[in-house]
């Protein structure tokens, strides 16, 4: 793998070790969290290994920063393509950044797993910690919340409950997608979008029109 180029000298602490972290999510990604230690992050990051242990106390916090990197990588993405768009029309454009429609986003979701099998959800809150795909989740629940004030979803529907099963749905997509190149077709992930914005639209699931894309 070829390594990174590091920040200067002169770059802010805060560069460095998110060049860190990236650089974390890229080797598990592409080897396995069995690949990972300081020194194989060291040479991906292109620094010494002193310097990522400056940054990161053990492999666990390279793990979490890794994570939470990719998890930056999919609000920051999102948010450009969407611009001032909000509601439904704002949603499916997320849900193409979100579901694994390219390798470099199949690549987040890689991290993702590797991370959900180091730490549990109960884990992270009982240390204190802010569970990483939160932002992703609040993203989704403020478009849901858009296009309830617009009338595209019935207004009597939880939006909170409603966020949750789109995040659910899309997770378990996702996470299938790693194993099933059937599923990660860009055919079938698009139907998968379709589906889920019929159903908001409707709110009921009986609605949803299913095409002969399944994959079981």
């Amino acid at each position: 793998m070829t390594a990174l180029k590091f920040p200067k000298a002169a770059d802010s602490a805060d560069q460095r070790r998110e060049h860190i972290a990236r650089s974390a999510a890229r080797l598990i990604a592409s080897d396995g969290l069995e690949a990972l230690t300081m020194r194989s992050v060291a040479t991906t990051a292109g620094c010494s290994r002193g310097l990522v242990e400056h940054y990161f106390k053990n492999k666990e916090g390279l793990v979490n920063a890794a994570d939470a990197w990719v998890n930056s990588q999919t609000v920051e993405r999102a948010s450009k393509a969407i611009s001032k768009k909000k509601g439904l029309e704002a949603l499916e454009i997320r849900l193409r950044h979100i579901l694994p429609f390219t390798s470099t986003i199949l690549d987040e979701w890689r991290v993702r797993v590797v991370f959900w099998r180091k730490f549990s959800v109960t884990e992270m809150q009982a240390a204190g910690e802010t569970v990483p795909f939160e932002p992703v989740f609040t993203a989704i629940l403020e478009d849901i919340s858009a296009a309830q004030e617009a009338g595209e979803v019935p207004a009597n529907l939880n939006a909170s409950l409603i966020a949750e099963f789109v995040l659910f749905n899309i997770t378990g997509i996702s996470c299938l997608c790693l194993s099933d190149t059937r599923l990660r077709s860009k055919a079938s992930l698009e139907e998968r979008v379709q589906m889920t914005l019929a159903m908001l639209r409707s709110g009921n699931l009986a609605d949803v029109q299913f095409s002969k894309l399944g994959m079981y």
